[in-house]
């Protein structure tokens, strides 16, 4: 009779911390979670406060503006019309998001593809430096539109020069991040019986 109820009392104490050990992954998660959220906030409001000081310093810049300058502005305006639509989008998008929504799988495959989507954007703002630079030079070896390709390189370069910082730190932010996501995933193992989950990303 004893050995039964020292068992049970083992059995009980062991559901009792695999209960609170899933209450405290919950509660991480969803820690984890909000801050991701939070950083996509951050990052479209700081990608949408660039996207209107280019619009409006651009927009004045303009009005007296000639030659490669006018088009090096106009450039700027149009190319942060588009960053101003996405920034919208995206925080529009990460307000509907509820943190509490995600499951372990859901937030492991979200977090995959917040850190590839902004390693893949750096290298896209790579090309873009390098085909203003092309630009530049295309436009000192031709009579035709030389101002408008000297003007739209140099707004490449410069945007493009711009989303290279901000995707980096995004994405570093991210991956930083996404240690807490690996802390959950090692606190859920199990290793009294040898039994675990394992997750890689």
């Amino acid at each position: 009779m004893k050995h039964f109820t020292i068992t049970g009392i083992f059995l009980l104490l062991c559901s009792l911390q695999s209960e609170m050990l899933h209450a405290q992954s919950s509660l991480d998660l969803r820690d984890f979670n909000e801050r991701t959220s939070l950083y996509n906030k951050r990052g479209m409001l700081t990608l949408g406060g660039w996207a209107v000081a280019n619009i409006g310093t651009n927009t004045i810049l303009s009005m007296n503006a000639s030659g490669e300058d006018k088009y090096f502005y106009r450039f700027n305006i149009y190319w942060n019309v588009v960053n101003l639509g996405l920034a919208g989008i995206g925080y529009y998008n990460e307000l509907r998001r509820d943190p509490s929504y995600y499951s372990l799988t859901e937030s492991i495959d979200r977090q995959k593809r917040i850190e590839k989507t902004f390693a893949f954007n750096s290298g896209l703002n790579v090309a873009y430096i390098a085909g203003g630079f092309y630009l530049m030079e295309f436009s000192k070896n031709t009579d035709r539109n030389a101002d408008l390709y000297s003007g739209f390189g140099k707004g490449l370069i410069l945007q493009g020069g711009f989303l290279l910082v901000f995707d980096a730190a995004m994405h570093y932010a991210h991956n930083r991040n996404s240690r807490r996501l690996k802390g959950i995933i090692n606190n859920l193992s199990v290793s009294s019986n040898g039994i675990g989950l394992s997750y890689h990303f």
